[in-house]
This record gives C-alpha cells, structure tokens and sequence, in this order.
C-alpha cells in the first residue's frame, strides 16, 4: 500500500482498503472463495459494491430525516435506490457463479459440507430471490461493520503505542514469525479481544447501542 504512494511511506485511502478487506473476509464465509479484493488490480464488482456502500450510508441519513412527500421532488431517494439496486446485483452474480460452482461439485462427487450458501439454497424455507436479498443485507453488514471497527481501533493504536506495543507482543509470541492465526491461536490471544471489545464499546456498530 506505501509502495503506491508518492512518498512511499503513505497509505492515501486507508478507509477504502479495509472496505475492500472487509468484503474479501465476507465473501470467503458466504461463499468459501477468495474474491481478490485484497490484489493489485481490484475486480471491477467490487468496486462497484463499494462505492455504492458509501452512497447508500451517506444518504440513509437523508432517507430517515426527510419526508416521504419529498422523494420524488429532491434526487436523493433515486440515488439511494440505485445504490441498493447496484448492491443487490452485485452479490446476485456473485451467488449465480457460485451456485454454478457447487453444482459442479455436486456433479463431480465433491462434498458440500459447511458451505453456507448451499445451505440457503438447499433450505425450502428460502427462494432464491431471498438468498438474494439476506446475503445481499449480510454482505452489507460484514463489510461496514468490520471496515469501521478496524478503522477505529488502528486509529486509537497509532495514538497509544503503549497499547499498540502490548498488542504486538501478544500477536507475535503467539504467532510467531507471522504464522496465519487459527480458532486456537485466538483463543490465546485475551489482549487482542480486549481491543477489539473496547473499541467496539467506544464505537458500537450500530448506532442504537451507542
């Protein structure tokens, strides 16, 4: 990310980057595959999604406070709309080359066991225009909430490096040599729970908590 930078010491849009973190970690519970947001050249729907993410927040405020009469006077309530309609599509053609994958699997043998969207999709309690809509809302919900605690807790890491230097130690004397981290190693990791508990607290993810 410095790389990119003039200075190559700057991360220019560091908010970005961890909605683009955000929707890769999502997507590979949902749909168990890496999307490749987190490379060089980004997937054109994933920007998509992204930016219609900020649209959608920056105008659920306006959608809430201002009269409904005033939705087909003012351009806001159309933007809004577009920018649900560009999220819907989005995960819907993620869940149609998904759906193409499992049957696939399903075709050649392969267990399908632990998949999430199988289990949707194999549910008679859901159609599909359904799935559509849940994983479109869980999507949603992953990618704003995670990229925003992260933001949060980066941003009050950097002003205390007491804390931050506490946190690193912990990390690497449980994951050494920047090993990836399992469910045991978190399980080892009391400190880090803390900062994400504490930041969370400072910062609910939703709004009424706070």
């Amino acid at each position: 990310l410095r790389s990119r930078s003039q200075d190559r010491a700057t991360v220019l849009d560091l908010a970005a980057e961890l909605y683009k973190f955000g929707f890769e970690g999502i997507s590979s519970v949902l749909f168990e595959t890496r999307l490749g947001c987190l490379q060089e050249e980004i997937p054109e729907d994933t920007l998509r999604f992204i930016a219609a993410v900020n649209k959608m927040l920056t105008l659920s405020d306006m959608v809430m406070l201002f009269p409904r009469w005033s939705r087909s006077i003012l351009p806001f309530w159309g933007h809004f709309v577009q920018a649900w309609d560009d999220l819907y599509d989005v995960a819907q053609n993620l869940i149609d080359r998904r759906m193409c994958e499992i049957e696939a699997q399903v075709l050649s043998g392969e267990p399908m066991e632990g998949t999430y969207l199988a289990y949707l999709l194999s549910s008679d309690k859901l159609s599909r225009a359904e799935v559509y809509i849940s994983v479109t809302e869980l999507i949603l919900g992953g990618v704003d909430t995670t990229s925003n605690t992260l933001s949060w807790a980066l941003y009050h890491l950097a002003r205390d490096c007491r804390v931050q230097d506490r946190l690193y130690r912990e990390l690497d004397s449980v994951c050494p040599s920047k090993q990836q981290p399992t469910t045991e190693h978190l399980s080892r990791m009391p400190y880090l729970k803390a900062v994400v508990k504490e930041t969370l607290r400072l910062y609910p993810v939703v709004p009424g908590n706070g």
